[in-house]
């Protein structure tokens, strides 16, 4: 297999995997972009740790946005 045939060679890596960063990148972006208050830092105006209900929560959310087309690993190995 040829460099750069990533789709042919790893379907679920296009049909699956990709998908999923991208929606995982969303709600990152989205959980970043929210109001923040002085409580939400640290000495140095450096950012608290993220709780780990938090990630579980855009864990879930990108994995429903994932499931809306239960037919993808279908479709990726046909």
């Amino acid at each position: 297999m040829l460099p750069g045939h990533v789709a042919e060679s790893q379907p679920c890596a296009i049909v699956v995997n990709k998908p999923f960063k991208k929606y995982m990148i969303d709600e990152w972006n989205a959980f970043i972009s929210e109001p923040t208050t002085e409580d939400d830092f640290i000495k140095g105006f450096n950012r608290k740790r993220v709780s780990y209900e938090r990630i579980l929560s855009i864990v879930s959310k990108s994995l429903v946005r994932l499931n809306r087309d239960p037919e993808m690993i279908r479709k990726a190995l046909t």
